[in-house]
């Protein structure tokens, strides 16, 4: 990770994700998408399970379990981009930065298994010192997909008939 998606030596302040990562921490933008976008409908939805509604048979809150719980336990529930689990389970931090009285902060999204319904609303997020660390406090990571094989054969193919024409 030092000299990978993350410049971590030397650093004493805010890491940022280096330009051409593949493999990251979203931002604040990529996670809510992820967690409440619809692609079918184009719309966004109040809760992360897709519904303007949310129960505890949804997701893991209101410590319903007492603990957390493996990525895809509420599998009756992916996000448009396949995501699992995006409301309760942990606190997720997310690639954005505020500044607060106490230093530049990081933001967390979705709340915990710990937490009541609340903190699962989409308009509901949460920041901390980038040293926090809890019981009920994790991370997600997101990727860049590779081009698949068909999209480089059409773009190959685009090139030979472009260089044919000249």
């Amino acid at each position: 990770m030092e000299t990978g998606a993350y410049t971590l030596s030397g650093n004493t302040g805010i890491i940022t994700v280096n330009p051409g990562a593949t493999v990251y921490i979203p931002s604040e933008d990529e996670w809510y998408k992820a967690a409440y976008y619809n692609g079918g409908t184009s719309t966004y939805s109040l809760y992360p399970n897709g519904q303007n509604s949310i129960t505890t048979a949804d997701a893991n809150y209101n410590n319903s379990v007492g603990h957390s719980t493996d990525v895809g336990s509420y599998g009756g529930d992916p996000s448009s981009y396949g995501t699992f689990d995006q409301g309760g389970n942990v606190w997720e931090w997310n690639d954005r930065v505020y500044s607060g009285s106490s230093g530049l902060l990081r933001g967390q999204r979705g709340g915990s298994w710990y937490n009541l319904g609340g903190p699962l609303y989409s308009a509901y997020g949460f920041y901390s010192v980038p040293s926090q660390e809890t019981f009920d406090l994790g991370f997600r990571v997101a990727s860049v997909p590779e081009p698949s094989y068909v999209v480089l054969s059409i773009l190959a193919s685009g090139v030979l008939v472009i260089h044919r024409k000249r």
